[in-house]
């Protein structure tokens, strides 16, 4: 049951994700409304948040891809192109990445950033990747994310070929490490190898991140929020993430 409550809520957060990318960049749609948002009883459901308040992955993935500013996708014949837009009316500074990776091995082929300013109401070509050497390895993925000026991330992204589920992925050990600091706790992920999607669940408690990426060397700070229990130790959260089911090999 755990294993298909995490990838229901993966492949919602997919498709909200999806559709709301393509109807906001395609440049006829004016507009999208989320239906629905929460649950008035307890059921089963298209809601992104649950009867008891907690929103699922979808949740996070809905409220990026209605930032002001996010980072995408679009393909021809030839390249994948990254694009950022920029839906505000002010000028936007900050920075981009863009990881090309071996989904199988976990290594990272080839990456770059920069900054970037854009106009406000506009959308700029930030780079672009041969298509050719997807058709050549079904295991390539291309991610991307934007930053604002303080370093903050703001929009993610990623681009594969074909679907998820035919995708292999290497094994990935994801490491927690508890922080309290003025009675705020906080939970710092690692990894040792790219982990997709990551999900944390521990009973009684409400994390602010679900269904993030993340990368050798990088850190992501998950913060505790709504806390029923008195306490909480590594031993108490479960880690999910696609690779737990794509994984063949370290």
């Amino acid at each position: 049951w755990n294993d298909y409550f995490y990838l229901t809520q993966l492949n919602q957060a997919f498709a909200l994700k999806t559709c709301l990318e393509h109807w906001r960049t395609n440049g006829r749609t004016n507009g999208s409304i989320i239906w629905q948002i929460n649950d008035s009883w307890p059921v089963i459901s298209w809601s992104i948040i649950d009867y008891d308040l907690k929103p699922k992955i979808a949740y996070h993935f809905v409220k990026e891809i209605f930032s002001p500013q996010i980072i995408f996708f679009s393909k021809t014949n030839d390249s994948i192109i990254a694009k950022v837009q920029n839906q505000s009316e002010e000028k936007f500074k900050g920075n981009y990445r863009l990881i090309l990776l071996e989904s199988s091995t976990g290594k990272i082929v080839k990456q770059f950033s920069k900054k970037v300013t854009i106009k406000g109401q506009f959308t700029l070509e930030v780079g672009s990747i041969s298509a050719q050497q997807f058709l050549l390895n079904n295991n390539l993925v291309l991610l991307a994310y934007l930053e604002n000026n303080s370093g903050t991330r703001i929009s993610t992204n990623y681009y594969a070929r074909i679907p998820w589920k035919h995708i292999k992925m290497a094994e990935a050990k994801v490491l927690l490490q508890l922080d309290i600091r003025d009675g705020a706790e906080s939970i710092i992920v690692t990894t040792d190898k790219p982990a997709f999607f990551v999900d944390l669940y521990a009973k009684g408690v409400d994390f602010d991140n679900r269904g993030f990426t993340i990368l050798p060397g990088e850190k992501v700070v998950v913060n505790v929020l709504n806390k029923n229990v008195a306490h909480i130790s590594n031993s108490d959260i479960k880690i999910y993430s696609l690779n737990k089911y794509l994984g063949h090999q370290k």
